[in-house]
């Protein structure tokens, strides 16, 4: 027959994350940190995660900034920190103009961290617990902080491994 053929190639990749080109944190408008006070655990064993979020520009403010904090697989959220430093915020002055931790959301994956008036003046920093259900060796997942109004600001950090023996 007469007539032309039309097609489309796509194609994706997974990068290890040891190959992902990372710039300094001085290029990215926030930066975040995320510290597992240990990576080897027994099983029902619970790890600190330590969480600080910051400005690289200390003459910016954002108005909103979002924190993804992914979630490793076999692990549970111990949500009790996380209220602990929402009841703290709240319990501050209503003309306190500094940054303050408004809620957060749990989803499967990730605990999704609203935050208010975040500035270039100081970091945010907060804690919370993962209790390992499992034993198995895992990757967290990446964590970001972004400017909800403008994505483009945002900061990354790269996964670490957990191990949780029984």
């Amino acid at each position: 027959g007469k007539g032309t053929v039309m097609y489309q190639i796509a194609s994706n990749y997974y990068l290890p994350w040891s190959a992902v080109p990372r710039g300094s944190d001085r290029s990215e408008a926030l930066s975040i940190d995320v510290q597992y006070d240990r990576t080897q655990l027994q099983l029902s064993d619970s790890v600190n995660v330590s969480v600080t979020v910051r400005l690289n520009d200390p003459n910016e403010q954002v108005a909103s900034t979002l924190i993804d904090l992914g979630v490793p697989p076999g692990f549970i959220v111990q949500s009790e920190d996380l209220d602990r430093w929402v009841a703290h915020y709240r319990d501050l002055p209503q003309d306190y103009a500094g940054v303050r931790l408004e809620r957060y959301e749990l989803t499967g994956r990730q605990v999704i961290v609203y935050v208010s008036n975040l500035s270039g003046a100081g970091p945010l920093n907060f804690n919370y617990h993962l209790k390992a259900k499992y034993p198995l060796s895992v990757q967290t997942p990446a964590s970001t902080a972004y400017d909800y109004y403008n994505p483009d600001q945002a900061g990354e950090v790269r996964p670490r491994v957990l191990t949780v023996t029984e």
